[in-house]
Order: structure tokens, then C-alpha cells, then sequence
């Protein structure tokens, strides 16, 4: 049995002891051979002397930047602006200019920031290509629905990379999916007239690596503060927890945004880190199509996905709820959360949700928030879906459409008519949530 483990470096210490190193052997025993083989495992013969002695690897001792501004630049990946930073000088000699992420950043995230969506480039040619086939073609091999899954896939690949697949599931008929005009994408489109997301405005903060919800200085916690302490709230910190939940809902949420300098991993960013939790597009008996959890529970207070569609001026989106009322189904949400109300009780704009829409439920398991990440217009907030309980395997998620107010203040409809009343040419459907409480219709 070898007693070294490195018999290399145990030769060549018995070689640098000498003479004194043969003197010991002779009193503590035979000595083995530094390199063993089946044949030789108990020899006591001496390695020669002419044996060449394994070269050493130089190992550098002092650190490669000496300078303490020079670490904390090294440590976020960055290039020194020391005028002896030898990249520096030969970019400078070049005749090009020098950026500093803490310098410049604010031109740095307006020259790398999203581009702004407009309502008229909504993609449509992969819906076309579809409705050209016959239902045969569609259905052959289960294609709508592969391409339809793989649609959702790649329309969200950038903004949420780790987001679990969603499937589409249709136990109630042969329809193989929602209607092709559903485009799952949770992206903001700007109509016309609406204008685009307000950069130059658009405060971010100073932190380094994640932001201290302690902090005295960080202004995005400041200006979450601000819109709690005007409702009397006491919370301490960011609105988020350590688990990215939501500590309240009746607040809308300032996550950091592309102008700060804190990490990606700071608690501040959760709703920009995308969906965690698997979901369901499933086809429902008496309310269409509807979104489901997956396999697993989701906590109360967890993200679940933006309320995506097109921003419209309020008489746009007057105009369609017109011809929407009267097949009765519409998906207009007008932005008008309490801290944006005027004393004139004016609303600037509509979502229309059209081609993504979710469930309503008098008992409803989610709740829209008003959040704020790369927009320094608060009347333009992102429509962001929490749960406000937990949510059991396979249960529909839903909001109500009446929003979170007060059950006593909503209309309720007690007859046992299922036909839809229509008023003025708008068809009211009935609400066929199935809860409890349900109030039998969806509007106010």
C-alpha cells in the first residue's frame, strides 16, 4: 500500500533533504519507491540519481488589481476608467469614448431598452397561414395544437426564459384550441394616439448588488414608501417579501427598472423575472376557454402573469365596447385605479385584452395590481395578476370584473333566467362562475 498520496511531490522532498534523508532511512527501515507498479509494489530500491526533477509551476502571490476602486469594478465584470487601464488608453487612442456603468448608465438603458410595441404589428401571419388549412389539416397529427403551445413558447421566451411550458387541455369537445386571434404574449401594444413608455423620466436607484430593504437612500424603496404611507400603511421594506409575494394588494408596485444599478437579483424585481408556476389554457362546460393551475399548489400573494393587450385613449375604447356589447363578450379594463382618479373622474386609457383574456369569478382566487418596472407614466401601469390565496391543483384561476371593492356596493341579479338580457343593442351574459356568492352577472 502507497503511504503518499502525491508520490511526485514526496520524490522530490527526499531529494532535496540529501544525505540527512539517508542517514534516517538506514535507522527507520526500507524505504519504497516513490512510483510503485504490480511488480515493484515492495521494492526497496533507490530511484537514481540521475532522475530529472518535475518542473514547478510558477504560482502568481499578488493579486492582479491592487487598487480597492479597482476590485469593486473587477467584481461586477466592468473595465477600469483609470488612465492606466491599458484598454482604456488603446480604446481612447483609437479615438473612441469610455462608459461608466455608474457614470452613464441612465444612456446606457435608454440605448438597450424594449422597443415599444404597437398595436398595428401584432403578428398575424402564423393565425392566417392556420385559418387557410381545413379543420382536417389543422387537427391532423394534433398540429393546431403543437403549433399553438409552441407559439406561447416563443412569444415569451425573452422576457421569461424559466417559465414552465403552458399546455392546452380540451376535455369538453373537439375544439383543439382557443380561437387562433388568442395571441399569448406579455407584451404591452400601444395603439394609436397612446404614447410610448416615458424613459427620460424614469428614476432608478443607486444601490449596489441588491437593494437593502432598509435602505435609506434607495429612491425606488422611497417612492413604494411614498404610496403606502398616503394610505396610513405602516409596511416596513419593499412590498415583496424574501419569497417575491406580494405583503399587500391594495397597492400598485414600483419594482426596480432598467435605469438602477442593483443586481438582477435584488427582491425588488419579481414581476420582470416572470411566471414561476405551471398554468393550463382548458377548455371549460359553460364559460369557454379559461387559465388553470398546474399539477402543484400556488401560494397566496404569488405572480401569475400580466393582463396583456393594447393600451387605448378611452374613446377608442369606448368605440369598441360598443360593437363588443353586443355578442357580450368584451375585455376592456379601464385604468382607472384610485390614485390615478381627477376630480373631473377623467380615464385616459383602456386595455382591451381581446386576443388574451382571462375568467371572471364572483369568488375570485386572483387579483389585478397596478406595477410599475421601465414607465415613469402612471397612467399607463402594467395589469399584473396575484393570487390572493392559495390555489389548488388544477383550480381555474380568475379575477372578478368587478375589481376588489365592496360585495354590498355590486349589483346583484337575482332571477333564474339563463338567457342573457340584452339593453340598448348589449347582450349582458350571465355570470357562470358557479360560486356561492356568484351575483349572477359579470358588469356593473
Amino acid at each position: 500500500m502507497v503511504d503518499d498520496e502525491h508520490p511526485a511531490r514526496a520524490f522530490v522532498g527526499r531529494r532535496k533533504r540529501g544525505e540527512d534523508a539517508s542517514e534516517a532511512s538506514s535507522s527507520s527501515g526500507p524505504r519504497r519507491s516513490a512510483r510503485l507498479s504490480s511488480s515493484s509494489a515492495s521494492s526497496s530500491v533507490e530511484p537514481p540519481d540521475d532522475i530529472e526533477e518535475p518542473r514547478r509551476r510558477l504560482r502568481r502571490r499578488e493579486p492582479y488589481i491592487h487598487n480597492p476602486s479597482e476590485e469593486d469594478v473587477a467584481a461586477y465584470g466592468g473595465i477600469s476608467r483609470s488612465r492606466y487601464n491599458k484598454y482604456l488608453q488603446a480604446f481612447e487612442s483609437a479615438g473612441f469614448g469610455s462608459l461608466s456603468w455608474r457614470k452613464d448608465k441612465r444612456r446606457i438603458a435608454k440605448e438597450h431598452a424594449p422597443v415599444t410595441q404597437l398595436a398595428e404589428n401584432i403578428p398575424h401571419d402564423l393565425h392566417d397561414r392556420l385559418n387557410a388549412l381545413n379543420s382536417s389539416a389543422r387537427r391532423a397529427g394534433n398540429m393546431q395544437v403543437l403549433i399553438f403551445e409552441a407559439e406561447m413558447l416563443a412569444n415569451t421566451a425573452e422576457d421569461e426564459p424559466d417559465a414552465p411550458p403552458i399546455r392546452i387541455v380540451n376535455e369538453v369537445d373537439d375544439e383543439p384550441t382557443p380561437p387562433l386571434e388568442f395571441y399569448y404574449s406579455n407584451l404591452m401594444w400601444h395603439g394609436k394616439g397612446v404614447p410610448k413608455p416615458d424613459y427620460d423620466a424614469l428614476q432608478g436607484c443607486g444601490c449596489v448588488g441588491p437593494c437593502d430593504p432598509m435602505s435609506k437612500t434607495c429612491s425606488c424603496l422611497k417612492r413604494q414608501k411614498r404610496f403606502l404611507e398616503q394610505e396610513n400603511n405602516s409596511q416596513v421594506g419593499f412590498i415583496y417579501d424574501k419569497k417575491g409575494r406580494l405583503k399587500a394588494n391594495e397597492y400598485p408596485i414600483f419594482e426596480c427598472n432598467m435605469n438602477c444599478g442593483c443586481s438582477d437579483d435584488c427582491m425588488n424585481r419579481v414581476i420582470q423575472h416572470g411566471r414561476q408556476h405551471e398554468i393550463m389554457i382548458q377548455k371549460t362546460v359553460n364559460k369557454g376557454w379559461g387559465v388553470f393551475a398546474g399539477p402543484k399548489k400556488i401560494p397566496a400573494n404569488t405572480y401569475i402573469g400580466i393582463y396583456a393587450g393594447e393600451y387605448l385613449l378611452d374613446a377608442e375604447g369606448e368605440h369598441r365596447g360598443k360593437m363588443y356589447n353586443k355578442f357580450g363578450r368584451t375585455y376592456l379594463f379601464d385604468i382607472d385605479f384610485y390614485y390615478l382618479r381627477k376630480e373631473d373622474d377623467q380615464i385616459k386609457y383602456t386595455i382591451d385584452a381581446y386576443h388574451a383574456g382571462n375568467n371572471h369569478s364572483c369568488d375570485p382566487n386572483c387579483t389585478i395590481v397596478a406595477a410599475y418596472i421601465n414607465e415613469a407614466n402612471l397612467d399607463k401601469p402594467l395589469l399584473s395578476i396575484f393570487t390572493k390565496r392559495d390555489v389548488e391543483p388544477y383550480e381555474e384561476i380568475c379575477f372578478s370584473y368587478f375589481g376588489d371593492g365592496d360585495d354590498n356596493d355590486l349589483p346583484q341579479d337575482g332571477s333564474d333566467d339563463d338567457a342573457s338580457p340584452v339593453y340598448d343593442g348589449a347582450v349582458y351574459v350571465k355570470c357562470q362562475c358557479g360560486a356561492e356568492n356568484c351575483r349572477g352577472n359579470m358588469w356593473k
